[in-house]
């Protein structure tokens, strides 16, 4: 409410009073989107603060101002020495005018997303601060007093809405107008809420109240009231005190919540996809038992066969079998058996995803409790330290690599392209192995390197297969995959994400794996 017009009306008059006659020194910005101008009254130096920043606009006289030897920049130097006139608000309007001799003339809008300063000469606009707004090029000087109905036929003429009657009022006056004329209308209502503007607008009270998580310079009493002052001046530095102190600590609270909220709905997906993995694997029919299908019945399979029609041995129920048909009947049982060999890894991995996922959700939920009681910026900066170590080791597999272990080896999968590039160059040692698909997109895939081992021909077909799997060639027979240590690859300044160059490789061709 501190860019409300009936506490501008009332902060213009102060403003007026403490800058009369006084001469415009200078005008510079040193920050995005705010302006200070620097005035000389009876030989001391006053400091007008202006921000036109969309989420927080304002207007603020200091006493002092340490101006930056750097990044600064003059504005305006032909209106240096002129001197100001009057301070006053536009009626209606949330916006201060600023007359200065020599028919200059400061318009000061604070109008929600779209603050801006425009500056006339002889009514004609000459300069606009924020030249995105192409409305404002087209204001004139004339337009910004407003003038409303206050009568009765007025107010049902907009349907006893506050809001629509005296659109200047604000939310939190509009929200205390209501909670009083609960179940009254008509004549009864208009006479309690011109009432209540009377008060607000004769009343020297100035209240600095909490409400919906935020902190607010308000002229009606809402919420949790933090102090009550007598003067609009002393009641802006006293809302900056708890504007700093509280809403970035409330903001910052808020922030964590949302991350974590985020967290639990990504980590309740992945538990979803995850168990519905898990179930169709424990569920149908194994890799093994499909070889042993094939062994059982091995006699009924025609020569290089791509499918067949078998009797299941563990249901006596017809089963349809893809097979390789350049392989003979016992090959493709083996084959079979080595991807139950992948399939039992598989199982054991989603259960331990599932149930490190499903710790992580309680975990989640856990913090959301620690932080809702959190009561002040330095407990919340240090719970946010301590907790972002923990999730730094707990969370980083579960949220942006696929995992996989084989041999003892923890094998990790990129995503996307981000996080192919968070696993390889962030992630990823210079000793561990990595691999790609050759030629095509696809996932960057690590092997961790440990006890200073060279990894296996099994190792490395089963990572290379898994690179093939999740790459563009994934329905191909045969893929050729590059592999190297991670020490060979790098990115250089300008590539895509996910695109690095490799200095040393080797190339294996392998089919891709069946997940």
């Amino acid at each position: 409410m501190h860019t409300n017009y009936h506490f501008l009306k009332k902060y213009s008059q102060y403003l007026n009073q403490e800058l009369s006659n006084a001469v415009l020194k200078q005008c510079f910005s040193q920050e995005k989107d705010e302006i200070v101008l620097i005035f000389l009254q009876n030989n001391n130096y006053k400091f007008l603060k202006i921000s036109l920043k969309q989420d927080h606009a304002y207007i603020l006289l200091l006493e002092d101002f340490a101006r930056a030897k750097k990044n600064s920049v003059e504005l305006w130097q032909e209106l240096e020495n002129q001197k100001i006139e009057k301070l006053t608000v536009f009626a209606f309007e949330r916006s201060l005018h600023l007359k200065f001799e020599n028919n200059y003339d400061f318009v000061i809008k604070f109008y929600g997303n779209r603050p801006n300063l425009l500056i006339y000469n002889n009514n004609e606009l000459k300069y606009i601060f924020n030249n995105k707004l192409k409305a404002d090029a087209e204001s004139s000087i004339d337009g910004f007093n407003k003038n409303y109905e206050r009568t009765l036929e007025a107010f049902q003429e907009a349907e006893e809405q506050a809001f629509k009657y005296l659109p200047t009022l604000g939310k939190l006056f509009n929200q205390v107008l209501e909670e009083k004329t609960f179940g009254i209308s008509g004549l009864k209502k208009f006479e309690i809420l011109e009432s209540m503007v009377l008060e607000m607008d004769e009343s020297n009270k100035y209240y600095i109240i909490e409400h919906a998580d935020k902190v607010h310079l308000s002229l009606v009493e809402k919420g949790k009231v933090l102090e009550v002052l007598d003067s609009p001046q002393v009641a802006m530095q006293a809302y900056f005190r708890y504007y700093y102190s509280i809403t970035i600590f409330l903001n910052a609270k808020k922030h964590k919540i949302q991350q974590l909220h985020k967290k639990i709905s990504a980590t309740r997906t992945y538990i979803f996809e995850k168990e519905k993995s898990l179930n169709e694997i424990v569920t149908g029919v194994s890799n093994e038992q499909i070889g042993n299908i094939i062994m059982a019945n091995y006699h009924l399979i025609p020569i290089e066969a791509e499918t067949v029609t078998l009797v299941n041995i563990y249901n006596n129920e017809p089963i349809n079998i893809t097979l390789k048909p350049k392989l003979s009947a016992s090959k493709n049982a083996e084959w079979y058996y080595k991807k139950s060999k992948n399939e039992k890894i598989n199982i054991n991995k989603l259960t331990e995803n599932l149930s490190t996922a499903r710790e992580n959700l309680k975990r989640f939920q856990d913090q959301i409790d620690e932080i809702y009681a959190v009561e002040n910026q330095r407990d919340l900066q240090n719970w946010i330290k301590k907790n972002e170590k923990i999730d730094k080791i707990l969370e980083t597999d579960l949220e942006h690599f696929k995992t996989y272990e084989f041999e003892n080896y923890d094998i990790y999968v990129g995503k996307n392209a981000k996080n192919n590039d968070l696993l390889t160059l962030k992630y990823a040692k210079k000793d561990d192995y990595w691999f790609h698909a050759k030629d095509v997109s696809g996932s960057h895939v690590v092997v961790k390197k440990h006890n200073n081992q060279n990894l296996s021909k099994s190792v490395i077909e089963y990572a290379a297969s898994l690179a093939a799997f999740y790459s563009k060639r994934k329905s191909d027979s045969l893929v050729p995959v590059i592999f190297t240590q991670k020490k060979y690859v790098r990115k250089t300044k300008g590539l895509p994400d996910g695109k690095v160059i490799v200095d040393k490789m080797e190339v294996v061709l392998v089919a891709p794996i069946t997940l």
